[in-house]
């Protein structure tokens, strides 16, 4: 293994805990909101937003899925 493949090994377990903590992390500030607010009134917002919502969400997910050039 050479120094670079070292350092390129080192840099990735940094990078995969942080991603997990932060995605952790923003799970349970969204699940705190919506217990604060009440799954009632959030599932009502929802359905005013409507189909909308969905499409947002899944376009957002196409520009994590589609690779970068």
């Amino acid at each position: 293994m050479t120094s670079t493949e070292r350092l390129d090994t080192h840099r990735k377990a940094p990078q995969g805990f942080c991603r997990s903590f932060l995605l952790l992390l923003g799970v349970s500030l969204l699940g705190y909101m919506v217990f604060r607010a009440g799954p009632g009134a959030v599932w009502k917002q929802v359905q005013a937003v409507g189909w909308g919502l969905a499409l947002i969400i899944i376009m957002g997910g196409f520009s994590l899925v589609l690779p970068r050039h």
